[in-house]
């Protein structure tokens, strides 16, 4: 098989998709441990501050400040596994696109216009892979944002101060 420049930029594309699932795959490793004890703490603090005498809502506003970190490191924590199964979109992305093209292909004669147009679609519809596609491409996205950034880096320290404050109330 020659090497041609699609080929080459294939198989760059291929080891770079490899190189983020291993960094992917260890980060979200990694988190699991920080997610477990963070989670724990969550929930025993807001059992600590709970009251019954004051009014609902104002329980419910403290439980979401309390869990909003958890929630945020576990949407990150979802990012990281949707990256970490990038290889396996690329490969569904890589057969879909060659059926939709080999379906394109049979549709050629069809009629232009607005019903040529649907077909074509339904035709990528059909093979189903471009929303994983779409999803993790805007993960990737997502995560190199500098606001998002700073909004989980913000929130693993809120998280680690929830987690030492706990751990200072069940001592004491």
């Amino acid at each position: 098989m020659s090497e041609t420049p699609l080929n080459k930029k294939q198989i760059a594309l291929e080891r770079t998709v490899k190189i983020v699932k291993t960094i992917a795959g260890g980060t979200q490793k990694g988190l699991s441990y920080f997610l477990i004890v963070g989670i724990v703490s969550t929930l025993y603090c807001l059992y600590l501050s709970y009251s019954s005498e004051v009014s609902h809502w104002w329980n419910a506003v403290k439980g979401i400040i309390i869990v909003a970190p958890v929630v945020l490191l576990g949407f990150v924590w979802t990012v990281l596994g949707q990256l970490r199964e990038a290889p396996d979109n690329l490969a569904k992305l890589n057969q879909g696109t060659r059926n939709a093209y080999s379906g394109i292909k049979e549709l050629k004669n069809e009629p232009k216009g607005l019903r040529g147009l649907f077909r074509v679609l339904n035709q990528f519809r059909r093979e189903g892979n471009l929303f994983e596609v779409f999803d993790t491409v805007s993960s990737i996205g997502l995560m190199v944002n500098p606001l998002f950034l700073f909004l989980v880096f913000l929130a693993a320290v809120i998280l680690l101060l929830l987690n030492f404050v706990a751990l200072l109330i069940f001592i004491f």
